[in-house]
């Protein structure tokens, strides 16, 4: 059903093995946002989820909205790295997120409309639902 899909799509953004949370420094960015920002990967499979799913609601999806940033990131080396040459020490630790437009991602909500919810009531945290909740 919606919901139970729903929660294990959360269930597999808190797996995802790239995540920076709201306001933390992580790989050499600062997400200012009060919304997580998910690696690429991670929210191309999200879109891809949602896409195909087709039981889902206009609350649910705006839940889903409200809790996430509609920007991704990739992981680079640093420009000082030149593949194939002799790679200098700090290549390997120093990786680095530049954070791009979550395009797909947003293509993929707008199907649902405008998606803000702003009723406190409305907006469980979604970290703490479990598989039988409502979302």
């Amino acid at each position: 059903s919606g919901p139970v899909r729903v929660c294990r799509c959360y269930k597999r953004l808190d797996k995802c093995e790239h995540q920076i949370a709201p306001r933390e420094v992580k790989y050499q960015l600062h997400n200012r946002d009060a919304r997580m920002l998910f690696h690429c990967n991670c929210t191309r499979r999200l879109a891809r989820f949602l896409r195909r799913a087709r039981d889902l609601s206009v609350a649910e999806v705006a839940v889903l909205a409200d809790h996430i940033t509609m920007d991704c990131f990739v992981l680079e080396p640093p420009t000082d790295c030149s593949p194939g040459e002799g790679l200098p020490h700090n290549c390997s630790t120093a990786t680095q997120a530049v954070r791009v437009p979550a395009r797909h991602l947003k293509e993929t909500l707008r199907r649902w409309g405008p998606l803000r919810v702003t009723s406190k009531a409305e907006r469980p945290d979604w970290r703490t639902q479990d598989s039988g909740g409502s979302l």
